[in-house]
């Protein structure tokens, strides 16, 4: 495909290394780690404000560790709402309800820390006040693009601003705005509220809560960069300029979610449940506020009346209610509600010439039953964000960055299955026994967490030879969690701590039993090896210090190595480059 390149009308220009359109966590993500290279960006939004309600909210434990990464896991921690328990119930054969399954929520076996949600208000508000105290850059509200066009006789020189997209700001009546719903009920009278629309996360967030047109109103302009990058959704804007098509079909069944403060008889409500029922199927997770989201199956024979702006928060607990019975189901604040009715559909195609590329809900759509949308957006955005900055900071070579789709679209691919298998089985319509439902939540913990994605064999990942025995660190896995000690400080830390994403690449050299003198002298031996490594990976574009970091780990028996030899390894060849710490 050939996008021309065709004069401009607007009235001014710049010059950026990334625009990513779309302020979501996709592309928020992706700011953070341009942030962190240095980078030129800029970030644009149709919408007037961050996310102010409802919406994603699910953190899968992969999504924290790359949260922990860019020093924000104490985010979650402070304001997030952990969740420890899956309950499944369903029918026990004489009128009722009975738990009939539980089991330690996904990932919680395989990684450090607990899943759980957070208001996507908060995330969104996170985000941006970390990449504003890093590099100063701030979304730039009622922001659309207009135009988006390449110049190819610079597509292969990524050194050029070979896109070019022209932008407008809206006038007021077009400012792109979140539909508020908080309700509090009693003695049967709906009142409306503000609702939690206000992030406690970071201070001073107030005015991103306040619909605001960054700049004049229907001002134009023309950026010049050299990768764009479409975080705009669904309804992707950059995907249908550039005519990449999503593959798919639509699930019929219509949803609703409502995030509320409940009166019930149910037990577990402060865990992660899914209730069958001849009613129909209620998913339930806990929320912050003392609120629970729940995702209720709309009945078919009224699928008509179910459309926005007809159906009510009290219709929603109408019908879940009927899937409770015969327990008790009310509620006395209502934060937000909304259906949805989703298409399970992959692009295409995820970049055009590795200069414009899509990620999140741009290239993938889903039901959110699995709390997939956010983290697997987010997850986009690491995988790309480190390729294009290492590239943009001539760190890289450009080769690598076809391996953003030949790694992420297997990924989305899987997930639509999943999620295909998941619908299925949780509708009252298609699902024929507890065990179907059962076997989808087996297939989906294989997924889930994020933290179990293999990469095939690429240019980033390399392909053990013939007959090389299977190591417990699997190529192309992310690095696991492993509790080790800090030599210098004899305090515990975690590996993955050691592996910040702060731009730099980390080698890990795992140098054995060093109390061995034969094993010791081979460690130094590599060390002295290292030093003409180090001084070759540094950015083309600028002088300093190399962008490798050399991190050495040793194994022994805790307290056999004494302060004074402990000091002799600080001191080798070796470990005068690396930060050494031990497993134990």
């Amino acid at each position: 495909m050939t996008v021309p390149l065709t004069n401009s009308s607007t009235s001014h220009s710049s010059h950026v290394d990334v625009l990513i359109v779309g302020a979501g966590p996709m592309g928020l993500m992706s700011a953070l780690w341009m942030a962190e290279f240095g980078l030129k960006v800029r970030i644009i939004d149709k919408r007037g404000t961050r996310a102010l309600n409802g919406r994603a909210d699910g953190f899968h434990v992969r999504s924290l560790e790359i949260w922990d990464s860019f020093g924000l896991g104490h985010v979650f921690a402070t304001h997030g709402t952990r969740v420890s328990q899956w309950d499944l119930w369903a029918p026990d054969g004489k009128g009722g309800l009975m738990r009939q399954k539980q089991d330690g929520t996904i990932g919680t076996d395989s990684s450090r820390f607990i899943p759980g949600t957070m208001h996507q208000g908060n995330i969104e508000a996170a985000l941006i006040d970390a990449i504003k105290r890093r590099a100063g850059i701030e979304v730039e509200r009622g922001v659309i693009p207009t135009r988006i066009v390449t110049d190819n006789t610079k597509m292969h020189d990524h050194t050029a601003h070979a896109v070019v997209v022209d932008l407008r700001r809206v006038n007021k009546e077009e400012l792109g705005t979140w539909t508020v719903n908080a309700h509090r009920v009693q003695d049967g009278i709906a009142r409306a509220e503000r609702g939690h629309i206000d992030a406690n996360v970071v201070p001073n967030d107030g005015s991103d809560t306040v619909p605001t047109i960054s700049g004049e109103p229907g001002s134009t302009e023309t950026v010049h960069a050299k990768y764009v990058i479409g975080a705009d959704g669904g309804q992707s804007w950059v995907r249908r300029q550039l005519g990449f098509a999503m593959e798919g079909a639509t699930y019929n069944a219509k949803w609703g979610v409502i995030d509320a403060v409940l009166d019930t008889g149910f037990p577990d409500f402060k865990k992660h449940r899914t209730i069958l029922s001849p009613a129909g199927t209620v998913l339930s997770i806990t929320r912050e506020n003392n609120m629970t989201r729940l995702y209720i199956q709309l009945p078919g024979s009224d699928m008509d009346q179910y459309e926005d702006g007809i159906l009510t928060a009290q219709h929603l607990m109408a019908a879940a209610a009927k899937v409770l019975e015969p327990f008790r189901l009310s509620y006395s604040y209502c934060d937000c509600w909304t259906i949805y009715k989703v298409g399970q559909r992959v692009s295409d195609h995820f970049d055009y010439g590795q200069r414009i590329f899509l990620g999140g809900d741009a290239v993938h759509t889903h039901t959110p039953k699995g709390g997939q949308g956010m983290n697997v957006s987010m997850q986009d955005a690491y995988n790309l964000g480190w390729k294009v900055a290492g590239v943009a900071k001539q760190q890289l070579n450009p080769a690598i960055l076809p391996t953003y789709e030949s790694e992420r679209r297997p990924i989305a691919e899987l997930l639509i299955e999943i999620d295909t298998v998941l619908a299925g089985n949780l509708s009252q319509k298609d699902r024929k026994t507890t065990l179907d439902a059962n076997a989808a939540y087996d297939k989906l913990r294989a997924f889930n967490s994020g933290a179990n994605i293999c990469y095939e064999p690429s240019l980033v990942v390399v392909s053990l030879p013939p007959g090389k025995p299977v190591t417990s660190l699997p190529l192309g896995m992310r690095l696991p969690p492993f509790p080790i000690f800090n030599l210098a400080s004899v305090l515990p830390v975690d590996l993955q701590e050691l592996c910040p994403s702060d731009g730099l690449w980390r080698l890990l050299v795992f140098g054995g039993d060093v109390t061995n003198p034969t094993q010791l002298s081979r460690v130094n031996n590599l060390g002295m090896a290292l030093s003409p490594l180090l001084s070759k990976f540094r950015s083309l574009e600028q002088s300093g210090p190399s962008f490798l970091v050399p991190l050495l780990l040793i194994s022994y028996e805790f307290g056999y190595i004494d302060l004074g030899y402990k000091h002799i390894i600080i001191a080798s060849s070796l470990v005068e480059r690396c930060s050494p710490s031990c497993i134990r």
